[in-house]
């Protein structure tokens, strides 16, 4: 999108002089079509932010129920933390994609500054989300994959790098792409981003390191590890290893994407990942606050309202051969 800049500013020098003289106006028009064809990303975007927006409402209602019985009713010990992550991830998400909402289809009016403000607030909450979800799950799985204190340390060590890594090329980003971000009121009303910086790479290419640490720590651990056959124990370790496969594929196809430098897969690399990675972090913790439960507590769940991360079917198989 290197040429918006420019036909904006064409604009702006034919545009007192449209209304008198034909050529004028026939050469405003043509820009204007050119300007149009120019930025698909704001149609684009508006359907991504639409979507995302109606699947976090989707989201909330189907799962409120779990919600209420397992978060905010929970006589489980430590629920507090679980309570406020919890409540961070799923309401923020909520939030972020109803603001994205307003300032992406212009439900309230757009300048540089608020667009600025935006972007700051989209990266600030993606990353405390991608941050937060992955403490919890280095705890959490390898509480119960592994126990050793080794282990636990090496793990923190390695988020800790890695995301401060993240957090310093994220700032980074920012600062570059907020010098990228003009505002084409007369014309389509919204503000647009000219270029993607090339820092953008690095935010993904940092995440993507703890995700390769975790694989490969856990494959090489196998034989070290205790081999625990409790259902609670199994079924999160799966669950778990299919959380940060799913993450890993989101963030490769966000480094695909930024490679590309389009501007169209600007919102489409943040918006997307920070949703779906609510979605399966929420549900992730839903589903280990369920098989905390006793088996008298479990009998009060029908199949239809067990919170499940449904992002296999395995454990769906085996509980009806068990049945």
């Amino acid at each position: 999108m290197s040429s918006v800049a420019s036909l904006v500013g064409a604009l702006q020098d034919l545009g007192p002089t449209a209304a008198t003289d034909p050529a004028t106006a026939a050469a405003v028009a043509s820009l204007i079509q050119q300007l149009i064809d120019a930025l698909p990303a704001l149609t684009g975007d508006r359907y991504v932010s639409i979507f995302c927006f109606t699947l976090s409402i989707w989201e909330l209602i189907l799962n409120f129920d779990n919600e209420v019985r397992l978060i905010w009713r929970s006589q489980q010990k430590q629920v507090l933390v679980t309570q406020m992550l919890y409540g961070f991830l799923r309401y923020s998400m909520i939030l972020l994609s109803t603001l994205n909402l307003i300032v992406v289809c212009n439900i309230t009016p757009q300048r540089g500054d608020i667009m600025f403000s935006w972007i700051i607030i989209l990266a600030a909450i993606g990353n405390l989300t991608l941050i937060f979800g992955n403490a919890r799950l280095a705890h959490q799985a390898y509480s119960l994959w592994d126990a050793r204190h080794k282990t636990k340390i090496v793990i923190q060590t390695t988020l800790l790098i890695s995301y401060s890594a993240t957090i310093g090329c994220t700032i980074y980003s920012v600062i570059s792409l907020a010098r990228n971000v003009i505002f084409v009121g007369p014309i389509v009303h919204s503000c647009v981003v000219q270029t993607l910086p090339q820092e953008e790479i690095w935010v993904w290419v940092t995440q993507m390191v703890f995700d390769v640490f975790i694989f490969c720590y856990t494959l090489f651990n196998t034989r070290e590890r205790q081999q625990v056959t409790a259902d609670i124990i199994s079924r999160f370790r799966k669950d778990c290893l299919f959380f940060f496969a799913i993450l890993f594929a989101l963030r490769l196809m966000n480094l695909v994407l930024a490679t590309t430098r389009n501007v169209s897969y600007f919102t489409l690399g943040y918006l997307v990942d920070f949703v779906f990675v609510n979605i399966i972090m929420t549900r992730l913790i839903l589903r280990l606050e369920y098989l905390k439960l006793s088996h008298n507590d479990r009998l009060g769940y029908e199949q239809r309202t067990r919170p499940e991360i449904e992002l296999h079917v395995v454990s769906a198989h085996r509980d009806k051969a068990r049945g």
